[in-house]
């Protein structure tokens, strides 16, 4: 991955979150991150969107991803301050129709 030397956060941004993750396609057909697929929480729960106009080398959320295969990248999630919470993951066939959600991953942070 590159590095952050590039990173804008989002307009406006003071505090926010940098997360690099390896994402695969398990799926038969290129697939893209959807922006409520992978959300971050707060240990209250409350949820953050990925910022779709943070300005990160290889933003997760602007790549394809080819079947079968596996990319790093960075997600940049505004926050209103430094916490402690979880990923809250979505399969691609999920994403679409999180009400409906068959599996769902957490990962922890810190700040």
């Amino acid at each position: 991955m590159a590095a952050l030397t590039t990173f804008k956060p989002p307009p406006g941004t003071e505090t926010f979150g940098l997360v690099t993750l390896e994402v695969k396609n398990m799926t038969p057909k290129p697939e893209r991150i959807g922006l409520t697929q992978i959300w971050l929480r707060n240990a209250a729960g409350s949820p953050y969107l990925a910022a779709a106009t943070a300005s990160v080398p290889d933003n997760l959320l602007k790549m394809a991803i080819p079947p079968g295969k596996t990319v790093t990248g960075t997600l940049v999630y505004p926050t209103p301050a430094k916490a402690t919470g979880y990923l809250l993951v979505y399969r691609f066939d999920d994403a679409k129709g999180i009400a409906k959600a068959k599996h769902v991953g957490l990962l922890r942070y810190a700040s």
